[in-house]
Parts: structure tokens; C-alpha cells; sequence
């Protein structure tokens, strides 16, 4: 895995307006108490895994202490209705200088650490409070935030794949496959990283029995390559919970036959639509079942004799 790093701006844009040549700041005054909300406009990206680090970016007017708390909303894409907040508590941080230059304020990792499930296209919304009430707050001056510094390891990065997590949930249910590959208790969200990585490996699959015979990847999934990626896709998201639940019977078959109906697409046996491109022709494509018995009642045959 790896950090990637997005600039939020309290405006929601996630690249600063910098034609007026500065940055703009969303100002909290002094002597009040006061919120600043920046959201993640757009969503949680697909390739997001963990929050790293979240770091106020102000524009320094004095070298006194600021008193702050962070924290964050979590609004959940899948589940409408469902809401998840994480709040840190006050704590005093060094302002800088008076120089007006820009510092990074990595806040408390409770501000964000308390949220659970978060996922892809989740809408996240930062809060950032205040005290210049308190006589901890030393700053003595307004305080003009930037923006926040948004730091999070990568997981595995959504793709184009001959299934779909939305396909999956069609087959089992949304809460089945969220207690298949969510590992939080009581989850009723589908972990989008777990299924990514398992539709990754259900396209390689694929591609292998397939690839003896057609041009992989498909670039027009053939609906047959559909349904059978979601049956493997399901099965496999099944076997991550072998300790605490049986695969049903159903279920084994079902993989036994999508496999099977690979193996008879690789061996030529199911020919899928011409929107698939084969890799070589039927005639070009012989194996041991394949191979033409010999004829003893063909006269040009050497074994006709005997």
C-alpha cells in the first residue's frame, strides 16, 4: 500500500483558487467560538483505504497557542440514513509566526479515527472548532484556514472487472455480502477493498480458462462471462467465513458448474457471442479430447487393412 495526499479547502474544492496569487482562508475570529466544516466533496475516492493523518493548513498571524478540536462526519453511500461521527477533544497547538506563511497543524487522531466502515463514495465532512474563549488560546489574532492536508493509505484501486459489487449484492443481498467481507461486527456495509481484491482474482481466473481460446480480457463482457463471475465473485467472498458458517450445498454446486462452464468455453465446447474475439481458430485448437478418433473405414486411412 502506499499515502496519497488531497488538499481540501473549506470551499469543498480540492485544488485551492490560487489565480489571485494567495490562497484563499476561511477566517474564525478572535475572542469567539467558532466551526469551520470543509467537506470531501465528490466522495471518498475508490482507492482509499485508511485515514493517515489530517492536518489544518492556516496562514500564520501569531506565535501564540491555538486551541482546537477536530472532527468528522461520515455519511454513509450505501445506507442512506446511516451517519457516523468521530470528535477529538480541545488541545492547544503552536499558532507559528506573524509572517503570514502557511503551517500544517496535524490534529488529534481521534478527530477522525472513531469513524468504522468507511467506503468508497462515503462523503466525509471535517469540522474544525475553535476556543479563543479560553485563556489557553494565546493566539491573539483571527485564525485563516487554508484548508486541511488529507492523508490516507491506498487499498486496492477500483476497476473495470466482469462482475460488479452492485451485481453481487443483486445475487445474495447487500447485507449478506457485508457479513461475507465487512470484519466489523454487526456490519450492514460490503467492504468495497475485500470485494475489489475479489473480483481481481475472479478476472484472472477467467482469463486463464478463457484465454486458451479467446483474447482476454473481454473488452464486451459476454453475459454468460457476467453470470459466471458473480457466481464465483459470491462463492468466493463465502469462503472468508469458514469458521463460523457452512457454505451451503447450493452454493458448491453452483461454483462446481461455473467452473465447469469455463473449462468447456476454454476447450471450445461454449462458444460465446462474436462480440468475443478468439485467439486462434477451432481447427488450430486440439488436446487429447479434442483430436479426431481415427476412421478404419476411411480407404485413404493407412489402418484400413487391418
Amino acid at each position: 500500500m502506499a499515502t496519497k495526499t488531497v488538499i481540501l479547502t473549506p470551499s469543498g474544492l480540492t485544488v485551492p483558487d490560487v489565480s489571485s496569487g494567495a490562497y484563499p482562508t476561511y477566517p474564525m475570529p478572535n475572542d469567539s467560538i467558532t466551526r469551520c466544516i470543509i467537506p470531501w466533496e465528490g466522495g471518498v475516492p475508490a482507492d482509499f483505504y485508511a485515514m493517515s493523518s489530517l492536518e489544518l493548513i492556516i496562514l500564520t498571524q501569531n506565535a501564540g497557542n491555538l486551541r482546537l478540536r477536530g472532527g468528522a462526519t461520515r455519511f454513509d453511500a450505501a445506507t442512506p440514513g446511516v451517519v457516523g461521527t468521530s470528535t477529538s477533544a480541545y488541545a492547544q497547538y503552536a499558532g507559528g509566526t506573524a509572517d503570514s506563511k502557511s503551517k500544517f497543524i496535524a490534529l488529534l487522531a481521534t478527530s477522525y479515527s472513531g469513524l468504522a466502515d468507511i467506503n468508497a463514495s462515503d462523503v466525509l465532512n471535517f469540522v474544525v472548532d475553535r476556543d479563543a474563549v479560553d485563556a489557553l488560546d494565546t493566539y491573539e489574532a483571527d485564525l485563516n484556514v487554508i484548508g486541511l492536508r488529507v492523508i490516507y493509505t491506498t487499498g486496492y484501486v477500483a476497476g473495470t472487472h466482469y462482475c460488479s459489487q452492485t451485481d453481487m449484492e443483486y445475487r445474495i443481498s447487500t447485507l449478506t455480502l457485508a457479513q461475507l467481507t465487512n470484519d466489523t461486527a454487526n456490519a450492514t456495509t460490503p467492504n468495497a477493498n475485500v470485494i475489489e481484491q475479489i473480483l481481481v482474482d475472479v478476472d484472472a481466473g477467467i482469463d486463464a480458462k478463457c484465454g486458451i481460446l479467446y483474447t482476454v480480457p473481454f473488452t464486451t463482457v459476454p453475459d454468460l462471462i457476467k453470470d459466471i463471475a458473480t457466481d464465483l465473485a459470491c462463492f468466493k467472498a463465502m469462503q472468508r467465513r469458514p469458521v463460523n458458517m457452512e457454505i451451503p450445498k447450493a452454493w458448491i454446486e453452483i461454483n462446481k458448474d461455473a467452473m465447469q462452464q469455463l473449462q468447456d468455453i476454454g476447450e471450445g465446447k461454449v462458444n460465446l457471442p462474436t462480440t468475443a474475439t478468439m485467439a486462434t481458430t477451432v481447427s488450430d485448437f486440439t488436446n487429447a479430447e479434442t483430436t479426431p478418433l481415427v476412421d478404419f473405414n476411411d480407404t485413404d486411412n493407412g489402418m484400413y487393412e487391418f
